[in-house]
């Protein structure tokens, strides 16, 4: 026998997946799966954080990795076939989302052992080969509530027809225990973001470190437009008239 690299889907169907695994077992060979994020630092470190609790103790995972991307395929692909593809955007993606939770807290908290899911593929039709219409067959989208082992719950949603309120592009994982909350992004190497958030709200102690706080997102939407970037520069005598109001300083005590 050899060593096996697997790309995912591993397999068309559970069954064949445990058979893969057996097989591999059974003749002391390695079978791996292509599963990259969890060798990016950021998730690395979530890791080793959960591990020596930095977060107090964890009861619950969130994860999501979301997109609009079932519109682009106008001809049918690989993807497209269920008897080719399998389980579509949960075999493809979301692979990645429950590999993501049990490397990052199953060490601690076991592993994913229930699941409770919906499921949903947009009805679309694409070019066939032949150059007749045929229906994409494929998930699209699969939402579910898990628990693992040890008793965190937690949710995930992986889709490619579904817009997402996380602004890292692939998605993110959020561990979240009794001390704080862990973040961490998805990512093939453009940008990694890694976030520790403590329990509690956090107080700021200048008025300066308010306005960032509270006001955090506006600046940096500001800072991705040159336009508006160039109009606040022209307005800064005005923001710093606001910061030394005696009503704005007392809000950062």
């Amino acid at each position: 026998g050899k060593h096996v690299f697997c790309e995912k889907p591993m397999a068309l169907t559970a069954n064949l997946a445990a058979e893969m695994t057996r097989e591999a077992h059974t003749r002391s060979l390695v079978g791996v799966i292509a599963f990259i994020f969890r060798h990016t630092y950021c998730m690395q470190e979530v890791r080793r954080l959960v591990r020596a609790g930095a977060i107090g103790q964890p009861h619950y995972v969130s994860i999501d990795s979301q997109g609009q991307s079932w519109h682009r395929a106008t001809d049918a692909t690989w993807r497209t076939y269920t008897g080719i593809h399998g389980a579509g955007q949960l075999g493809e993606m979301g692979s990645h989302l429950f590999d993501a939770i049990n490397f990052t807290v199953g060490p601690s908290e076991g592993f994913i052992s229930e699941v409770a899911a919906v499921t949903h593929t947009v009805a679309r039709m694409v070019t066939g080969p032949d150059g007749h219409p045929v229906p994409v067959e494929t998930l699209d989208l699969a939402s579910a509530l898990v628990r693992t082992a040890g008793g965190l719950q937690g949710q995930m949603i992986t889709s490619r027809a579904s817009a997402s309120a996380n602004p890292t592009g692939m998605g993110g994982l959020v561990v979240t225990g009794s001390e704080g909350a862990l973040f961490c992004n998805f990512t093939r190497g453009d940008g990694e973001i890694l976030r520790r958030h403590n329990a509690g709200r956090a107080k700021a102690t200048t008025a300066e470190e308010f306005m960032r706080r509270h006001y955090a997102v506006y600046f940096d939407f500001i800072a991705d437009d040159a336009e508006l970037l160039a109009m606040a520069r022209r307005n800064f005598t005005a923001i710093r008239t606001l910061l030394d109001k005696p009503d704005v300083r007392a809000l950062a005590k």
